[in-house]
């Protein structure tokens, strides 16, 4: 018993002994970083900031006495040689509340102002300028330092060096510059450039550049290279302004690109999906953004606005594109599904986006104002065209199959999507609003035509079969669709509403013709058997479609409405023929062989279908609806379509036609209330010597009839038989039995 107590006592003063212990811990303050104040302006020696880097060790903190570096008269420490380089960690060197210039002009050669081997630093409130090198140079696989921060007295000024902050090397990752002036002066309004403002290169990643102004730079504003090795990646540059002045009101450009993105850096973000996150790159001597080379790929750029100012309704030009993807960088997002990842790309020099050269594949672009201010309701016009897709770049989707995904293309000089060059192939642009503002019920005119493809482009696609990839391609002040010149083969569009508004019931008229292939264009087909692929090609101001030119052969117009609402039933006539070919073009078909293919061509206010011209040939107009046109159904004139003769219609009823037309060719049989072909019927043959013969059920109440021969002419329609076939139908009366 006397053992067990005095165990008991032997463990309680054991406790009592950990306790009192644990209790001088928690309530003696640990040991902080001591604070070493820089007293001297000199270069070395006693109180400068040279001694002070020497001496300091991790959790020091440096600062400067006011009464030597008053805040409002900043006082210059002029170097002669390199600063000791950061090598402590956890340092701070802190210049809020004085005002100070670190001078390197009289340092040697790459000597950086501040550089930064180590993790944890601070560094705020310094103005580092001149000096050969970087001001700020983060390297060596250095973390989690930041520069600047989040209050005016917290900005660096960092300008007049070789470069003004670089992050670089393998490891170099998760630091900050935030809240800095770099490459202007400390008014922010202007220039004093270094030769780029921020570089992030040689696999540095996961660092954010935050609510800088960063203009004035002599080349790039921000340039993100995977060079010399790749691995830059997953770095953020956000709520920036990237060329202009500190009020994001006036162009304080950088020399070159507001951002660059090359050299195999992937998967950096460029902007943000809140309005704190949003870059302002504008009034750059180059183009806003650009991302290019081969492995730059994954990168993307959202919620910015390029080429105007803070507000998004002002242009400051970028002086060439605001976005160009080139080089063979790939799989890059511009933009996104939300009104919060929309870029404006509006006001700059040259096109709004350009997507350029071989191998520049699988790029998208999507939910963008291009064109626009902000609201996506008033032109603040690119000098040339809104997006551009050239020299052999593929795969790229402009749009989306969704209301967030759609772009606003409108308001730009000249067109508003042009796909140019043999080899810019399979490129695809759905659910847009080109040439209408953001509701698509008012239009913003690009100042020529809505899509342009040309120059030997092929296999791209214009709309869709579903309303989502529905193009609203209206209100441009020249053509809505243009397919032209020899090589431009085998492009589709299909689904879109061409001359309407976005609900396909309003007009909503391009300057000229609704769609229009020319100049040797081929094998082109406007349109489809399936409902979702119909166009609406209405209330354009000259003509619905126009086929044109020598070697403009073998092009398809199937499933359309032109001149009608959606439903086909209601009139929104273009202004002259509903289809036209012409001036030699040959071996096109108008309609098809199975009921999805025939178009509905009526309330035009020329003729239905005009073919014009003795070379214009082999022309075949097909299973159409064609009726109450302001002309004729069919037009053939000039020797258009050989200028076949019509069938003559000897007799007709409600049940069966018959008369003559050419040997051997292809009648077709309509109905109509007037003269045209409202309703097709059926199709027979003419004998070797012309007579032909059809049974079968008219609608009526006048019928008429084309013939096609072995060439593929089409025929006019021929004169209707009247009253063949009225039919009455008698109302049918149910009795109610109780």
């Amino acid at each position: 018993m006397k053992f067990i107590e005095k165990q008991i006592k032997s463990w309680g003063l054991i406790l009592l002994v950990v306790t009192l212990v644990m209790l001088a811990w928690v309530t003696v303050p640990l040991a902080q970083g001591a604070t070493i104040t820089v007293t001297s302006t000199a270069d070395s020696g006693p109180g400068t900031l040279r001694e002070a880097l020497t001496t300091a060790v991790s959790g020091d903190t440096i600062v400067f006495d006011p009464t030597v570096f008053p805040p409002g008269a900043p006082a210059t420490i002029t170097l002669t040689s390199p600063l000791p380089a950061v090598t402590q960690g956890n340092l701070t060197i802190d210049g809020t509340g004085a005002g100070l210039i670190i001078d390197g002009s009289g340092t040697p050669e790459d000597t950086a102002g501040i550089s930064i081997t180590s993790n944890g630093n601070a560094i705020k409130g310094l103005h580092i300028l001149n000096f050969p090198g970087a001001g700020v140079a983060i390297t060596g696989g250095a973390k989690d330092n930041t520069i600047g921060g989040d209050t005016p007295e917290e900005r660096n000024v960092i300008s007049g060096n070789g470069s003004g902050v670089s992050i670089e090397g393998s490891g170099t990752d998760a630091n900050i510059v935030i809240g800095n002036f770099i490459g202007t002066d400390a008014s922010g309004t202007a220039a004093l450039g270094n030769g780029f403002g921020v570089g992030i290169f040689d696999s540095a990643k996961n660092n954010t550049i935050e609510r800088n102004v960063i203009s004035g730079n002599l080349y790039h504003g921000v340039a993100i290279y995977g060079w010399p090795n790749v691995g830059t990646d997953n770095n953020t540059v956000i709520g920036n302004y990237i060329g202009t002045d500190v009020n994001g009101t006036a162009a304080l450009g950088n020399g070159l690109n507001g951002v660059r993105i090359a050299y195999g850096a992937k998967n950096n973000m460029i902007g943000g999906d809140t309005p704190g996150e949003r870059n302002v790159i504008s009034g750059n001597g180059g183009n806003g953004v650009l991302i290019n080379s081969e492995g730059t790929d994954g990168n993307t750029v959202i919620g910015n606005y390029i080429g105007t100012d803070a507000s998004g309704t002002v242009a400051i030009p970028n002086s060439a594109a605001g976005i160009l993807i080139a080089n063979g960088a790939r799989s890059n997002a511009i933009g996104g599904g939300t009104p919060a990842e929309r870029n404006v790309i509006s006001g700059n020099a040259f096109t709004g986006l350009n997507i350029w050269d071989a191998g520049t594949d699988n790029n998208r672009v999507s939910g963008n104002y291009i064109g626009t201010d902000a609201s996506g309701t008033v032109a603040v016009p690119n000098g040339e065209h809104g997006v551009k897709i050239e020299n052999g770049a593929r795969f790229s989707t402009i749009g989306g199959d969704t209301p967030g995904e759609r772009n606003v293309i409108s308001g730009n000089t000249f067109h508003g999507v042009v796909i140019n060059m043999a080899g810019t192939d399979n490129n695809t642009v759905i659910g847009n609003f080109i040439g209408t503002d953001a509701s698509g019920t008012v239009a913003v005119p690009n100042g020529e035509d809505g899509v342009l493809i040309v120059n030997g482009a092929r296999f791209n696609t214009i709309g869709g079969d579903t309303p989502g990839e529905r193009n609203v391609i209206s209100g441009n002040a020249f053509r809505g669709v243009v397919i032209g010149q020899a090589g431009t083969d085998n492009n589709t569009v299909s689904g879109n509403y061409i001359g309407t508004d976005a609900s396909g019931a309003v007009a909503m008229p391009n300057g000229a013709n609704g769609i229009t292939i020319d100049f040797g264009a081929r094998f082109n087909t406007i349109g489809g058997d399936e409902v979702g692929e119909r166009n609406v090609i209405s209330g354009n101001a000259f003509d619905g479609v126009v086929i044109g030119q020598a070697g403009t052969d073998n092009n398809t117009v199937i499933g359309n409405f032109v001149g009608t609402n959606p439903s086909g039933m209601v009139a929104i006539p273009n202004g002259a023929n509903g289809i036209m070919v012409g001036f030699g073009a040959r071996f096109n078909t108008i309609g098809g062989s199975t009921p999805g293919e025939g178009n509905v061509i009526a309330h035009n206010g020329g003729n239905g279908v005009l073919v014009d011209g003795s070379a214009t040939t082999g022309n075949t107009i097909s299973r159409n609806s064609i009726t109450a046109n302001g002309g004729l159904g069919i037009e053939n004139q000039n020797g258009g379509n050989t200028e076949l003769t019509p069938p003559t219609i000897a007799s007709a009823s409600c049940s069966s036609v018959s008369g003559t037309a050419p040997p051997n060719s292809t009648v077709e049989i309509f109905s109509d209330p007037e003269d045209e072909g409202k309703r097709y019927e059926g199709t027979t043959t003419a004998d070797t010597t012309g007579a032909f013969t059809w049974a079968g059920s008219i609608t009526g109440p006048n019928v008429t009839a084309t013939a096609a021969d072995g060439a593929g002419n089409t025929s006019e329609f021929s004169l209707p038989f009247l009253g063949a076939c009225y039919r009455i139908y008698l109302p049918i009366l149910m009795k109610n039995y109780l």
